[in-house]
């Protein structure tokens, strides 16, 4: 069932599938939020927000504001651990390089 990382609840994992704002995108990119990555909601701070994800390698702090452009898939809790692969990582992500002529004074 496809919803949003703040949707999730404590404790439950999800996929992450792809993300709504193309902006924060490149913030979770650079983080190491990568498509088809588990994280799990393993803390939310006592008003609610923010919330605490873990990857497979380290934990990240956001709004759920910025928590809600990330789609995921939920995953069961029974469910084994899904493990990158490199490969196929590298190729589902794009990057479209932008080109800047130079001007000659």
């Amino acid at each position: 069932m496809l919803k949003s990382l703040a949707d999730l609840q404590l404790g439950e994992k999800a996929i992450i599938q792809s993300f709504k704002d193309e902006i924060m995108s490149l913030k979770f990119l650079e983080m190491g939020c990568l498509p088809n990555m588990e994280v799990e909601l393993v803390q939310i701070a006592p008003l609610g927000d923010p919330i605490c994800i873990r990857t497979p390698d380290y934990q990240i702090l956001m709004r759920k504001a910025e928590a809600a452009t990330i789609v995921v898939l939920k995953i069961d809790k029974n469910a084994p651990p899904i493990t990158a692969n490199a490969t196929i990582l590298a190729n589902t992500l794009t990057v479209n390089p932008t080109v800047i002529p130079f001007s000659k004074k």
